[in-house]
């Protein structure tokens, strides 16, 4: 990791302000475990598609506080799965600074998985799973308070593969860009098994685009 040292601090001084006008307030330990991620995507970047973007202090906005940004909206407790993670967006955010949730890292493709257990163990993460396969693939059903999604399509196939593993009235939480209107729309089919809890909109810091946090209700039937 010495190679880390080779940053400048603009990224980390964005990441502190940005985080804090949220109310986030990051510990020292919590800015050195996002240094260590940061240095983690960049490597495994020259390897592999980890994320299209490179600059660091976009990474920190796009990637980093776009998934701090749940703690806005959502009161997440319990176990969660982050489905089709990528890059482990938001769930190794969230856990670096709350480290109570258990998070399950559902990701289909074997390198990112890879991915995902070194960052895991670089940083020293514990309750905190990768789950190398795809969503509809996982053996466990009704096991989740929530689960969580920023990768997928549409939210109505995020809907299909979380109903079977989330706890009776357990929740949704889909991270979508700003039309939503149309998805949540298509969802009348599921009208007697989910139901629409929040839609919040909101701009991404330094004119970073528009965002959606829809978070849903799994009915008890």
């Amino acid at each position: 990791m010495n190679k880390i040292t080779k940053y400048n601090n603009n990224w980390k001084k964005l990441l502190l302000y940005e985080a804090k006008k949220e109310k986030i307030f990051l510990k020292n330990e919590e800015v050195e475990m996002f240094e260590k991620y940061l240095f983690l995507i960049e490597e495994w970047n020259k390897k592999i598609n980890i994320t299209s973007i490179k600059n660091k202090e976009e990474v920190v906005i796009k990637h980093f506080i776009d998934s701090l940004l749940v703690l806005k909206n959502v009161s997440l407790s319990g176990i969660i799965a982050d489905i089709g993670t990528g890059g482990g967006f938001p769930g190794i955010p969230l856990k670096i600074v709350k480290p109570s949730l258990e998070i399950f890292l559902i990701e289909p493709i074997r390198k990112r998985a890879n991915f995902l257990r070194t960052v895991i163990s670089n940083l020293n993460l514990k309750k905190i799973i990768v789950f190398n396969g795809r969503a509809e693939n996982f053996n466990e059903k009704e096991k989740f308070d929530f689960t969580i999604s920023r990768a997928l399509s549409d939210i109505k196939t995020f809907c299909e593969l979380s109903l079977p593993l989330l706890k009776p009235e357990g929740y949704l939480v889909a991270m979508k860009g700003k039309e939503t209107k149309k998805e949540i729309a298509a969802l009348k089919s599921f009208e007697k098994k989910i139901k629409v809890i929040k839609n919040n909109q909101f701009e991404l810091p330094q004119k970073n685009g528009a965002r959606s946090i829809i978070v849903l209700q799994k009915c008890f039937t």
